[in-house]
């Protein structure tokens, strides 16, 4: 029998670039969010000190909000961020949009830069992506795209500015939406209805049992194999 995690840790990084095995991570954001009770437990969010500045993409830097100013002043050492990033995800299940990505872009910087950790135990090898379960979405032609920015104005979520903890939380309202969808069975890879998912943002998030009752199907539908 599958087990359902006690806790998602979702994850999203900034970087210099857009190839992990050059560059960098510049800022980290976790969220630690509980499966059961549909709640964020603790948030994490840090600047990261950048060792190889003349290998950064300009165009990255600049919608990553880069100022070498800020980032001398606020940003913490590369091994410290590091060893801070193991220990708040630790053994949990990762959570992200492309969160494959987010998983590279750290373990590359935790090799390149000799950060120790047991490779055999750590990171937890079970996801839940966003972007992939939104395939369907995509599939049946009601979004042109699974960009986190076209999910979110799809179910009318917060909107990502390519800040990690900003954009870890609209994440995380989309990855509810999508929730709301499996539940309320709506969309799946077998079965095309036409009625577009609506989602009732107001009943979901003013009516207790309602939260209730989507909770527990949270759980159910971690155990689908969309989820691992």
């Amino acid at each position: 029998k599958m087990s359902i995690p006690k806790r998602i840790v979702f994850v999203d990084v900034e970087t210099t670039g857009l190839h992990p095995y050059i560059h960098e991570v510049v800022q980290f954001a976790g969220i630690i969010y509980d499966p059961s009770s549909c709640r964020i437990l603790e948030e994490a969010e840090f600047k990261v000190e950048v060792r190889n500045l003349s290998a950064a993409d300009p165009v990255s830097l600049q919608m990553n909000g880069y100022s070498q100013v800020v980032w001398d002043k606020e940003a913490i050492s590369k091994g410290y961020a590091l060893h801070l990033i193991r220990s708040f995800i630790g053994n949990n299940p990762w959570g992200g949009h492309n969160v494959w990505y987010d998983k590279e872009c750290i373990l590359w910087e935790m090799n390149r830069w000799n950060v120790p950790y047991d490779r055999t135990k750590w990171p937890n090898h079970r996801n839940v992506d966003t972007c992939s379960l939104a395939y369907t979405l995509e599939l049946r032609g009601l979004v042109p795209d699974r960009k986190l920015l076209t999910l979110a104005e799809y179910f009318g979520t917060r909107l990502p500015d390519h800040t990690a903890l900003n954009d870890l939380r609209a994440t995380i309202e989309v990855f509810e939406s999508l929730n709301d969808v499996y539940t309320q069975g709506t969309l799946s890879l077998t079965s095309f209805q036409d009625t577009p998912f609506k989602r009732p943002e107001e009943e979901i998030e003013t009516n207790s049992e309602i939260k209730r009752l989507r909770c527990l199907q949270m759980i159910e539908n971690l155990k689908s194999p969309h989820f691992q």
